[in-house]
């Protein structure tokens, strides 16, 4: 994502590089896509799970006898339980887009390269988030870390 104040900067510098050239920094695409390859696995997994699970809670509500009563805390408690499935299901949605577009970033040459400035991404940040599309900032007045 690109911030009205980074506009551009540093964009010029992206360079295309094949599937098989190591990008600035080291992260091989090879590794990184096997790696995201198994996260997109995972996380479809988990939304397939959260969708069977709303819809069996959906079709047991209306499975329900429509004369019996139910008190007002079972239904916030039901609805509750709903809403924060669907919270989750969002959430991994969200997840989802992020690891397809960090595919699609390899497949175009531009994975491990900061979407603002055009500069490598720190290794151990794309270890540590194979999604990153940006460097973490360094906090004014601390001082950055040593180039290793």
């Amino acid at each position: 994502m690109l911030t009205p104040c980074g506009f551009g900067r540093g964009l010029a510098s992206l360079r295309r590089m094949t599937n098989d050239e190591t990008p600035p920094g080291g992260t091989d695409p090879a590794v990184a896509r096997a790696r995201l390859v198994r996260e997109k696995e995972r996380v479809e997994a988990l939304i397939a799970e959260v969708r069977a699970e709303l819809d069996a809670e959906r079709d047991a509500g209306t499975a329900e006898l429509a004369h019996v009563d139910q008190h007002p805390a079972d239904d916030a408690s039901d609805t509750f339980e709903r809403e924060k499935d669907l919270s989750i299901l969002e959430s991994l949605e969200r997840e989802l887009a992020e690891i397809e577009a960090a595919i699609r970033r390899i497949e175009d040459g531009t994975y491990g390269i900061d979407e603002q400035t055009g500069e490598p991404i720190a290794p151990e940040r794309l270890e540590a988030m194979p999604t990153a599309r940006t460097n973490v900032p360094h906090p004014p007045g601390r001082p950055e870390q040593e180039e290793r």
